[in-house]
């Protein structure tokens, strides 16, 4: 019953961000009340360079100072490329220790797509006060950089994660 509900929450709040949370072109947060807590969305429509390394990446969404406690974070994004130019856009949601990473090809090199929608989930427990983050970085980047947009994401708590 947890696991439907849980289910049923996330679903809520990404509907939610899809039927317009926010305004096109600005960065939003918006804050739902459940029984199991506040779920916390974050939302960024416009276009933003990705740069940096895996030290020093491009913030891309950040809910700060969520107390310690389990939570589930998924998050989106669209990464692409520019004309002639190829890039590796490696993306993370984090939240404590927690850490989910995938990446994509963007661009106009063979294996490459011009744009692709990029997902993460994490469930992770924090024992301190944390900031859910979504952060993305380059990799062997051939000409104009890549760029993100339409980006969300969910922070949902959770009673416990089992392992």
């Amino acid at each position: 019953m947890r696991k439907l509900l849980a289910a049923v929450l996330v679903a809520a709040a990404l509907a939610a961000l899809a039927l317009g949370v926010a305004q096109l072109g600005h960065a939003t947060s918006s804050r739902i009340a459940t029984t199991s807590g506040d779920v916390f969305a974050q939302r960024f429509d416009d276009n933003m360079v990705v740069a940096g390394t895996p030290a020093a990446p491009t913030l891309v969404l950040q809910k700060s100072a969520l107390p310690a406690g389990s939570y589930v974070v998924t998050a989106k994004l669209i990464a692409f490329g520019a004309a002639n130019s190829f890039a590796r856009v490696v993306c993370q949601a984090k939240l404590g220790t927690g850490v989910d990473t995938t990446s994509t090809t963007v661009g106009v090199k063979k294996g490459a797509s011009e744009d692709q929608s990029v997902a993460l989930l994490l469930a992770t427990t924090t024992a301190s006060t944390g900031n859910a983050r979504v952060v993305c970085w380059p990799e062997e980047a051939t000409g104009r950089p890549p760029q993100v947009s339409i980006a969300s994401m969910v922070v949902m708590p959770v009673a416990s994660i089992s392992p």
